[in-house]
């Protein structure tokens, strides 16, 4: 079934797993290296990322003080919650607070 996919509705040689393999032998370790610089490594970068940390109040200061001193311009913002949504009931009627599921 699975060849027929391949070779019938996708288009592809009855050898195309064995093409691929080849393919990637063909990946040198330079290669890996220079995209791994290239895209993966600049998602760490405060010039070229932004980063959203959602945190419990007491550790915000100590997040903001580690991202800035990797280079990150960093901005705090608190939500506030409102009483009457601390403690909200669900359809039930059970509060959804301290209850485990």
């Amino acid at each position: 079934m699975t060849s027929f996919v391949n070779q019938g509705l996708k288009g592809l040689s009855s050898n195309h797993n064995v093409e691929v393999l080849e393919k990637y032998q063909a990946v040198k370790k330079e290669d890996v290296m220079r995209c791994l610089k290239d895209h993966v490594l600049k998602l760490f970068q405060p010039e070229s990322s932004v980063a959203l940390v959602v945190t419990a109040p007491g550790k915000s200061d100590e997040i903001s003080e580690k991202l800035g001193e990797k280079g990150f311009k960093v901005e705090k913002r608190t939500i506030e919650v409102q009483d009457d949504e601390a403690g909200s009931k669900d359809e039930s009627g059970s509060s959804s607070e301290g209850s485990e599921r």
